[in-house]
């Protein structure tokens, strides 16, 4: 419903193309992948969404996984994410896939992810959840993408799941390499939606790491569909859904997905949200998601405020997501995670969608002001450090008016009759969180860290709207359920 008061907070091995053949495994396991299914090559910079959509994938009968290559250049340094890729593939006995990484840095450019979220990330690795899947291989990156490519038995997708670094070295280093493929599939971007970058506010971090990479692979022939903030912001990772996924733990993939979400006791409380997982179920159960063409260009410029911006009107052709039917994909994505047949998606009324249209919409239009009001108070911190609680303060002091004016707003449109009370109950709510917040900013600026850290999400306990935001989230809306 309201954002936090937060602020968003080499492996790879050397080798030619020419002996590619001879060191290339095929991934196709018997029994495991059908005789007819899709042939993908993902690129991947393994956070946790990543590795989730991972697991999906494997899960999926009809998708060969070609290979899987590591893009040194995302959230997870190259050491972690081949360590965790080998990790997931163990757990559906899928040693035979392939994995390497790639570049540590940008083709061009200095963007890179703030230093402490690549460190958490990077423990995922060695957090006890994924045994050890064995050796990478001897190939580069750039050369696995071509190795997958050249022996696949139909032309392979390339499903780009972080920032496109390493598929773009590949389009560099092997001038065969494009008319192999069938297509790409990409997580990325905002339209029009805020982006979720701290020094571009449009701008969405895949895009946003690498312009250069973005700009070659744009550059390319091939079918490009593309699932942005503006589809993904309808897919909340919530508690609900986490705790359907632990109580259905039916498979090797089911059991490692709730480990993975259960790692950090605050991941279903945060404001994260599925965002590869859609890009994966739109991959192969287009349905579930809302599609437009249209031409779209990507900014290539190096100048940190500007990279990696999506805008649409010129450029290059493209499928792109918009929307997602959030029911219909939580009900696909458990229902192949735990191999149990959970039925058709109930249905929400007319009434409650048009409503949680409206409210969207509302607070939607708050995000920028919200975003406006971050960048425009003096004293902010740099990518690697935490705000001061004189900051704290005077981000406080222009969002509380600006979040009850939002509340308000709510309030003023008419809701399903059934639903009334509970809505109520939940304005209220996010009330008192205002309130704690107030407590909260007070202790901070007496010298109290633990409320500084509470306050910039630094802490178990979880910032006062967090768990208002998860009773948003289980009701159905989506930009007034977070961050998004």
């Amino acid at each position: 419903m309201i954002a936090a008061v937060t602020l968003a907070t080499t492996v790879s091995c050397s080798s030619s193309a020419d002996n590619a053949a001879s060191t290339f495994v095929t991934t196709n396991d018997s029994g495991v992948v059908a005789s007819d299914a899709l042939s993908v090559i993902v690129d991947t910079d393994v956070s946790l969404d990543d590795a989730l959509a991972i697991l999906y994938m494997l899960r999926r009968p009809d998708i060969d996984i070609r290979a899987i290559t590591v893009t040194g250049t995302g959230v997870v340094r190259c050491e972690a994410g081949v360590s965790i890729v080998l990790g997931l593939l163990a757990v559906s006995s899928r040693q035979s896939v392939p994995v390497a990484c790639g570049s540590e840095t940008p083709l061009e450019g200095d963007n890179s992810f703030p230093s402490e979220w690549r460190d958490a990330r990077d423990k995922m690795a060695n957090a006890g959840v994924l045994s050890d899947g064995g050796e990478p291989s001897p190939l580069s990156a750039s050369d696995l993408i071509a190795a997958a490519a050249a022996d696949s038995p139909t032309p392979a997708t390339v499903v780009l799941l972080g920032p496109h670094t390493n598929f773009a070295q590949a389009l560099r280093d092997h001038d065969d390499l494009e008319p192999m493929l069938a297509a790409v599939h990409m997580m990325g971007g905002a339209l029009d939606v805020p982006g979720n970058t701290i020094d571009n506010l449009e701008a969405e971090w895949n895009l946003w790491i690498d312009p250069v990479a973005n700009a070659e692979v744009f550059a390319t022939d091939l079918p490009l569909t593309i699932v942005p903030l503006d589809a993904t912001d309808s897919v909340p990772l919530t508690e609900p859904l986490a705790a359907l996924l632990e109580a259905n733990q039916s498979t090797p993939e089911a059991k490692a997905t709730v480990a993975l979400l259960r790692l950090d006791p605050g991941t279903t409380t945060s404001g994260l949200f599925m965002w590869d997982q859609l890009a994966v179920v739109a991959l192969v159960e287009p349905h579930i998601v809302t599609f437009s063409d249209l031409d779209v260009e990507v900014s290539a410029s190096l100048d940190p405020t500007d990279s990696g911006t999506l805008t649409a009107g010129s450029g290059r052709r493209a499928r792109v997501a918009n929307g997602a039917n959030r029911v219909a994909f939580e009900t696909e994505y458990v229902a192949t995670l735990t191999g149990l047949d959970l039925g058709a998606a109930p249905a929400a009324s007319a009434e409650k969608l048009a409503y949680i249209a409206q409210a969207d919409a509302v607070c939607s239009a708050q995000q920028a002001k919200v975003v406006a009001i971050y960048t425009s108070v003096d004293g902010g911190p740099g990518p690697d450090e935490q705000p001061t609680a004189e900051f704290m303060l005077d981000v406080w002091t222009q969002l509380r008016p600006l979040y009850q004016e939002q509340v308000d707003a709510l309030r003023a449109i008419a809701p399903p009759p059934e639903d009334e009370e509970a809505l109520s109950t939940l304005f209220e709510a996010f009330e008192q969180a205002f309130g704690d917040i107030d407590a909260l900013i007070d202790a901070a600026v007496a010298g109290d860290q633990a409320a500084l850290d509470q306050l910039t999400g630094n802490s178990a306990e979880g910032n006062p709207f967090q768990a208002v935001e998860q009773q948003a989230q289980v009701y159905g809306f989506s930009a007034c359920a977070g961050a998004g």
